[in-house]
């Protein structure tokens, strides 16, 4: 074997595993959120409202800071603006959910509430589905690694 096919099956397994890795981290196991996306609103909204009144801490949830931090992305919101806002202008949860409709618009904020609980997309479904044959399934848990032919150019291999 030439030091150039033995680079490329090398390759070619590194991203076979990787790809296999992936899709068993996500195959048939859509991750939902521990409450809807109104129940954390609600409990995010409150627990900042009673920070800025003085009140004591709310025991927080389970990784709330990674929950909190998920729920903004997905609203395409940033700390400083929503803490500003929060802190500043907010004095209830209604006024809250009117800022996030001014701010986001009614369509980003349902796309956002429908992946925070877990509702599947088009892309959730596509990584849910199985990428192996059986016959690959048992080679890679027997044998730990798999045969994929073409996966890397033969120019390359023969280079």
């Amino acid at each position: 074997m030439s030091v150039n096919q033995d680079f490329s099956l090398r390759l070619a397994l590194t991203i076979s595993r990787f790809i296999v890795e992936c899709r068993l981290l996500t195959a048939n196991r859509y991750i939902r959120a521990a409450m809807t996306n109104n129940e954390f609103i609600h409990y995010f909204v409150t627990a900042h409202l009673d920070v800025k009144a003085g009140k004591p801490h709310q025991q927080p949830m389970p990784d709330y800071e990674k929950t909190e931090n998920r729920w903004l992305a997905l609203h395409g919101l940033g700390k400083f603006e929503t803490f500003r806002y929060l802190y500043s202008e907010c004095r209830s949860v209604d006024d809250f959910h009117q800022w996030l409709q001014d701010t986001r618009g009614a369509d980003a904020i349902a796309e956002a509430a429908r992946l925070f609980n877990g509702v599947p997309t088009a892309e959730t479904e596509l990584l849910a589905q199985p990428i192996l044959s059986p016959e690959q399934w048992q080679h890679w848990q027997e044998q730990g690694y798999l045969q994929i032919s073409g996966l890397v150019p033969l120019n390359i291999v023969n280079g």
